[in-house]
C-alpha cells in the first residue's frame, strides 16, 4: 500500500522559537501531510507556521516558550499538555530541543513521539546548563518512539554522548524547482537593485546572527581577505541577538542586510559561505545555494563533509584558513563555476525535497502503527524499573537536572540506525513557498 492511500493520521507538530531552517523543515511536513489527507495541527508562536496553518488549513494553536530552559518549563509543558488532549494526535512530532523537552514532559510516551533535535541542546551551551541538556537528553529518548537526525555525524554525535535512541537519518531537503540557479538577467538585475557592482566577487552567508553561525569568525575573516582582496563584497543576511555586536566589528566591505530576502542575494552571489561553530548537519540554507549552482565555503561540522568538498571546509574558529579559501575561489571564476555546478547536481541527486518528506510520512505511519499494537519496545529506549527510572515525576527530575542533580539511572538498549529509502512514484509539488523576506532567522 502507498503512503499517500494510507489511512488518514492526526499529527500535530510543535515547534520553539528556532532558527529559520528548522522552522522551514516543519512547515514543509505540515504542507506535504495535509495535502496526504491527514488532520495536521500546529502549536507554536512562529510567524511562519502560524502562516503555514492558516493558509494550508491545519489546525493552530498558540503555544509560547521561552528558547532557554528554565522553571518556566513546568508551565510551558502544562499548556502544551492541554493542546495535546484537545487535539488527540496519533502522533506527537517535536521540533528542536525545547519542543522536545516540554513536549515530552507533557506526554512522557503515552502518544507515539517524534523527536527532530535539529542540532543537540548541549552543543549550545556550557557548564551547568550543558551538563543538564545532556542528562535530560539521555533520560527523555524513553519517551521517543524515533528520534530524526538530519546526518549520520549528528546521530554519531548523539550515540557518543550517551544518547541510546532509536534513530533515523532523514536529511533536510530542499525544493530544487524552487532554488535554481539564475539567469544571467535575474543576476544583473539583483545586483543593481543591491547595489552591487556588476564586476565586484561577492560572497553571502544566509544566518541568525547567533554564536553558534559564526558570523563574528567571518567578518574577521573578511578583515584578512580585504588585504588581497580590496574590492570584494559580503552580504550577510539575517537578525538576531548579535546583531549590534557586528554592527560595531564589520570591516569594510560588509553589508549586514537583516531580514532580506535571501532568494535575491543568493541569485547576485558569486560564493556562499558558511562559517558555523556547530550544526545538524549541512544547514537548509548551504543547501539552498547548492540548488542555486553557487559554490560553499564551510566549516568542518557535522554533516558538511558530506555534502561539500573538503578542500572548501575550514577548521571551525580559523578565521585564517577561511580567508585563505575564500580568496582562492573569489580569485578563480572557472573553478567557481564547475564546483557550483556539481554542488547543484549533488543537492538534486540526494536531497531532493519530495524524497526527504517521503521518508518521514513512511516513519510517521511506522510509528503510529507500532504505538497503537502496544509494541513497548519500540517507544522505550531504555528498561528502567519505574515510568521515571525511579524518580517521582517530571517536576522532580526537572528541578535536579536543572541544580546540577544526578544522572538518570537505567541502562540503555541499543537500537539500530534507520534511513528510509524514498517512494518510488513522483508526487506533485506541494505549492508551499515559505515567505523569505520575513523568514524567522
Amino acid at each position: 500500500m502507498s503512503v499517500g492511500r494510507a489511512p488518514a493520521l492526526r499529527v500535530l507538530h510543535v515547534a520553539q522559537p528556532s532558527d529559520g531552517g528548522s522552522l522551514v523543515c516543519a512547515a514543509h511536513l505540515v504542507v506535504d501531510q495535509i495535502a496526504r489527507g491527514w488532520t495536521v495541527g500546529v502549536a507554536t508562536q512562529s510567524n511562519l507556521l502560524s502562516r503555514t496553518a492558516e493558509d494550508h488549513g491545519a489546525n493552530y494553536f498558540a503555544w509560547t516558550a521561552l528558547r532557554r530552559p528554565g522553571f518556566s518549563v513546568l508551565e510551558e509543558s502544562h499548556r502544551l499538555s492541554r493542546i495535546v488532549a484537545c487535539f488527540a494526535p496519533d502522533v506527537l512530532h517535536l521540533h528542536a530541543a525545547k519542543a522536545g523537552l516540554c513536549g515530552r514532559l507533557a506526554v512522557r510516551g503515552r502518544r507515539a513521539t517524534l523527536y527532530q533535535p535539529h542540532g543537540w541542546s548541549f552543543y549550545a551551551a556550557d557548564g551547568l546548563l550543558k551538563h543538564a541538556a545532556l542528562t535530560w537528553e539521555r533520560f527523555a529518548t524513553r519517551w521517543s518512539a524515533n528520534t530524526i537526525c538530519v546526518s549520520e555525524d549528528e546521530r554519531r554525535s548523539g550515540e557518543a554522548a550517551g544518547i541510546r535512541a532509536r534513530w533515523t537519518v532523514i536529511p533536510n531537503g530542499v525544493d530544487t524547482g524552487r532554488w535554481r540557479p539564475p539567469s544571467s538577467a535575474e543576476r544583473a538585475q539583483a545586483r543593481r537593485d543591491l547595489g552591487v557592482p556588476q564586476d565586484a566577487t561577492l560572497a553571502v552567508t544566509v544566518a541568525r546572527l547567533h554564536r553558534a553561525k559564526g558570523v563574528d569568525v567571518l567578518l574577521r575573516a573578511w578583515s584578512e581577505l580585504q588585504l588581497h582582496a580590496p574590492s570584494a563584497r559580503l552580504i550577510v543576511v539575517g537578525v538576531g541577538p548579535e546583531m549590534a555586536r557586528l554592527m560595531r566589528a564589520r570591516p569594510g566591505g560588509v553589508t549586514l542586510a537583516g531580514a532580506t530576502d535571501p532568494r535575491q542575494c543568493l541569485a547576485a552571489a558569486d560564493v556562499f559561505v558558511a562559517p558555523s561553530r556547530w550544526e545538524a548537519g549541512a544547514s537548509l540554507a548551504v543547501m539552498e545555494a547548492m540548488a542555486q549552482g553557487l559554490p560553499v565555503v564551510a566549516t568542518q561540522v557535522d554533516g558538511m563533509a558530506a555534502i561539500l568538498e573538503r578542500r572548501y571546509l575550514a577548521p571551525v574558529d580559523d578565521p585564517r584558513a577561511l580567508a585563505r579559501i575564500l580568496e582562492e575561489l573569489l580569485g578563480d571564476e572557472h573553478q567557481r563555476h564547475v564546483t557550483g555546478a556539481r554542488n547543484r547536481d549533488r543537492v538534486h541527486a540526494e536531497r531532493n525535497l519530495e524524497a526527504c518528506l517521503e521518508c518521514t510520512a513512511e516513519l510517521t505511519l511506522q510509528v503510529e502503527r507500532r504505538h497503537s499494537t502496544g509494541d513497548r519496545r519500540f517507544r522505550t529506549g531504555f528498561k528502567s524499573g519505574g515510568a521515571f527510572g525511579g524518580l517521582e515525576s517530571p517536576a522532580v527530575w526537572l528541578s535536579g537536572a536543572i541544580t546540577g542533580g544526578r544522572a538518570i539511572g537505567g541502562r540503555p538498549t541499543t537500537r539500530p540506525a534507520a534511513t528510509l529509502g524514498p517512494r518510488k512514484e513522483p508526487r506533485e509539488p506541494r505549492g508551499f513557498e515559505p515567505p523569505d523576506h520575513e523568514r524567522d532567522f
